[in-house]
């Protein structure tokens, strides 16, 4: 296995260069308009999480207290320096991620295709771009865009250090391996992977110790960020991280997590996606196997912690995949075009094949702008609207967040037992699965659906008005 790895192109051309600028722009400029519309939409949990229980803090705070990892603590603090400019508004909370989700499909195809043909790498940024999920996560107040963006860009330069070891490479791997985990704690896998590979390629003697050095810097760089908060986070995992094991490994992980990488709702295309991701998985290891190595042994990590630790788990924890699956689903789509012998056959494929795949990808899209994420916004103004002098009862999980847009809201934990006197001449706002099962029997019995706020994302977004009359 050869450890430099040729470049697709030297010194390119200026007619190159001026193609590439296009089409960086263009991709970047479609990005950007995808995560413009409804950017203004109401806040899902997990951004009021962000927004009103760590953002409104101050900086200090926001670094050393981390009670529980939901804090992804750079993503908090541009968060805060935005909302100090713009107020606390919801596209202001979401100003980071839209500006990072903008920039990765472009920034994606730059490094992409200094190993890659320019086919697979245009198509690899177009489809990052028109993925749902990643305008969800480029319009979401978390880390998860940062993480992805920083992630690709750490490894990239891990793997460019390998054939040209000079100081600057060094310093940006270590750098943006450093953001990515202050983004998403989990981005530490990635540089446990990059490690894995500097051993292997040290067992072959195609590299030093200078190599895992090197990781061994960016892991110590990247966990240091988190030494203020190292205490909390330490009894977090020893202690009420697994009341949420009911989140674990299992078949539906995959399915929502298949679903995610390849934007497509519809679970017998998104199959089929998957099987033409890993169609183009041969294609990576032909020419970048680190690449293949370092991400695919990465979730690896994660997946094994979960399981181990016995935390919980949630598919947009491997979200930062999505650079890897575009590329092997774009290099298998190139494949297909190269097998008819006839030019014009293939330049046919070269229009068709990516022109069919985004066709694909718009139905997903189409449908989180209509639902978008969670509808707490939706039904604060329904229930202004319609039941205005009616009480509100919030139960479980949406409970507490509820009163973000809802401040009268009257919060009930699930684990509470919802009796008929506390029913009666009420209204309740709960997601759809998050019921203990006595209390299902008794809201059955004294209430009935008013609305649904059906969710573009998993089936626990969805949420319900009940309706209880006296």
């Amino acid at each position: 296995m050869a450890v430099k790895m040729s470049r697709v192109r030297e010194k390119p051309p200026a007619e190159d260069k001026q193609r590439t600028r296009i089409i960086f722009l263009c991709l970047f400029s479609l990005a950007l308009a995808l995560r413009l519309i409804r950017l203004n939409t109401g806040f899902w949990l997990d951004e009021m999480i962000t927004v009103g229980g760590f953002a409104r803090k101050g900086w200090l705070e926001i670094v050393t207290q981390i009670p529980i990892p939901n804090n992804h603590v750079l993503n908090t603090l541009l968060v805060k320096l935005s909302v100090v400019f713009f107020g606390e508004r919801e596209w202001s909370a979401r100003l980071p991620a839209l500006i990072i989700g903008a920039l990765t499909p472009p920034v994606s195809y730059l490094l992409l295709r200094k190993r890659f043909s320019e086919f697979a790498s245009v198509c690899a940024g177009l489809f990052m771009a028109l993925n749902f999920w990643a305008v969800w996560f480029g319009q979401d107040a978390r880390g998860y865009a940062g993480l992805t963006l920083f992630g690709l860009l750490g490894t990239w330069f891990f793997l460019d250090y390998i054939d040209s070891p000079k100081p600057a490479q060094a310093l940006t791997y270590i750098v943006c391996s450093g953001l990515a985990v202050h983004f998403h704690l989990y981005g530490i896998f990635l540089i446990a992977a990059q490690f894995c590979w500097g051993l292997i390629l040290l067992a072959k003697k195609k590299s030093g110790t200078r190599l895992l050095l090197l990781t061994a810097a960016a892991g110590a760089f990247a966990l240091s960020l988190y030494l203020p908060a190292s205490v909390q986070l330490f009894r977090f995992g020893t202690g009420s991280a697994h009341e949420f094991v009911s989140r674990k490994i299992n078949l539906q992980l995959f399915r929502e997590l298949l679903v995610m990488l390849s934007g497509i709702n519809n679970l017998s295309a998104g199959l089929i996606f998957a099987l033409l991701m890993f169609a183009g998985i041969f294609g990576i290891w032909k020419k970048l196997p680190g690449f293949l190595f370092i991400y695919l042994l990465s979730a690896a990590f994660i997946l094994s912690f979960t399981f181990f630790a016995r935390v919980f788990i949630y598919p947009r924890f491997l979200f930062y995949l999505l650079p890897f699956f575009m590329l092997s689903f774009s290099l298998s789509l190139e494949s297909i075009k190269n097998l008819p012998r006839q030019k014009k056959l293939k330049l046919a494929l070269t229009l068709i094949l990516p022109a069919l795949a985004c066709i694909a990808l718009l139905p997903g899209l189409k449908n989180y702008y209509r639902l978008g994420k969670q509808g707490f916004r939706d039904a604060a103004g329904y229930i202004k609207s319609h039941h205005p002098r009616q009480q509100v009862i919030a139960y479980g999980n949406a409970g507490e967040w509820f009163k973000y847009y809802f401040p009268d809201a009257i919060q009930v934990r699930k684990s509470k037992r919802l009796l008929p006197e506390l029913l009666r001449g009420r209204l309740i706002l709960a997601s759809r699965s998050d019921w203990q099962d006595y209390n299902i029997g008794v809201v059955q019995r004294y209430c009935r659906p008013e609305v649904y706020l059906p969710s573009a994302g998993p089936e626990e977004n969805t949420l319900i008005i009940f309706n209880c009359p006296k």
